[in-house]
């Protein structure tokens, strides 16, 4: 029986070409892409979407993906990471390189740690499900590349005081986001990536804050060149989740939260970016 398996850097998915977040079956016959739509969505566990494609010409097969432990709580390798020793150290760092304060991290727990394999230095951001239960962490490595912990599920990123903060509540993209805008003051939950983890926002909302305005803030992140390279994406195409993430996602994820959504101003790639570099949340409210 044929297993699903996720694509890496050596063997990137055939359909859009990236190292990351798609999947292919063991024998080599259906990929899941992210990217690039076909007639066959596909909603995973963790709230994203895919599109099945059939391959008419087998991929070479794959071993099966080796046993990898599935912990339901990662709160105590998380908890490690963020009181070692050298963790403030590297909590400092990342407040200079990503222009948000130590405390935003900190109640973030975002901690450090180092590769099994080749003992590489990243940093730790658990993410959690709706209850705040920790369920995996993203590895952030020098130079911004991220990768998801084997063994862990994808939740979302927020503090525990995410739903006492005034205004709306802003669905962003990702932790270094969420932390921008807790340096600011601002309300706010990242998914992990453009469409996933609605499904936790949802629960969270409704329990905590059912009556405050959501706004899902989209990124800048549109790459016109790859525009007509695949039949889902027409040189004419208005953004989807090939050529524009960003937007694909925000609409998206709107839709399922019933809420409004927004693109960052012009001139800023994504909520930290817009926040570090001097420009005012309140322009996303007057956007629509």
């Amino acid at each position: 029986m044929s297993e699903w398996v996720r694509v890496k850097k050596s063997e990137p998915c055939p359909i859009c070409g990236k190292p990351d977040f798609c999947t292919r079956t063991t024998d080599g016959t259906a990929i899941r892409c992210t990217r690039v739509e076909s007639e066959k969505p596909s909603a995973d566990k963790n709230g994203g979407i895919a599109w099945l494609h059939s391959m008419s010409d087998p991929l070479p097969p794959l071993p099966p993906p080796k046993e990898i432990e599935k912990k339901a709580d990662w709160t105590k390798e998380c908890k490690a990471m963020f009181g070692h020793e050298k963790a403030h150290s590297k909590r400092r760092v990342l407040s200079h390189d990503l222009s948000v304060s130590v405390n935003s991290l900190e109640l973030l727990r975002v901690g450090i740690g180092w590769d099994e394999h080749n003992g590489v230095e990243f940093s730790s951001w658990p993410s959690r499900d709706s209850a705040g239960r920790c369920i995996g962490y993203v590895r952030r490595y020098h130079g911004g590349s991220k990768k998801t912990n084997q063994g862990g599920s994808t939740g979302v990123f927020y503090s525990s005081r995410w739903c006492h903060h005034p205004g709306p509540v802003f669905v962003v993209e990702g932790g270094s986001d969420v932390a921008a805008c807790e340096s600011n003051d601002l309300c706010a939950i990242g998914r992990a990536s453009n469409t996933c983890g609605w499904h936790w926002i949802k629960e969270m909302i409704s329990k905590h804050c059912p009556f405050k305005k959501i706004i899902v803030v989209g990124e800048r992140d549109e790459n016109p060149s790859k525009r007509g390279t695949v039949s889902s994406c027409p040189v004419d195409c208005k953004g989807c989740s090939y050529c524009w993430p960003g937007l694909f996602g925000a609409k998206m994820v709107a839709k399922e939260l019933n809420a409004s959504w927004v693109l960052v101003p012009p001139g800023f790639k994504d909520m930290r970016e817009l926040l570090s570099k001097g420009g005012l949340w309140l322009d996303l409210v007057k956007a629509f």
